[in-house]
């Protein structure tokens, strides 16, 4: 994302279902913000899990709530963050 921040799409076992979040890392200031996208129509139209804003202090990681990503036929995914002092946003791309 730049000024030493980063915004990744994360995957791992949760409760015996794989799930996506998404997260946002290194040189983070309260209010900086992370969400996860998801869409079935590759990317036309989306729904958005968030924003989840870091509220820890600067340096602290903050993640979006997990979503189901197997057995979900169709979907896709992408990792999007706000970094509130660059005033921009930025998403992964492409969607997985």
């Amino acid at each position: 994302m730049g000024a030493g921040r980063t915004v990744t799409l994360e995957y791992g076992t949760i409760a015996g279902a794989q799930r996506g979040w998404a997260k946002i890392s290194g040189t983070t200031v309260n209010n900086d913000l992370v969400w996860m996208d998801w869409t079935t129509d590759g990317g036309s139209s989306w729904l958005q899990c968030g924003p989840f804003a870091v509220d820890r202090g600067p340096g602290t990681s903050k993640t979006s709530a997990a979503k189901k990503t197997m057995d979900v036929s169709g979907y896709q995914f992408r990792a999007c963050g706000y970094l509130k002092n660059a005033g921009q946003t930025k998403c992964t791309s492409p969607w997985w």
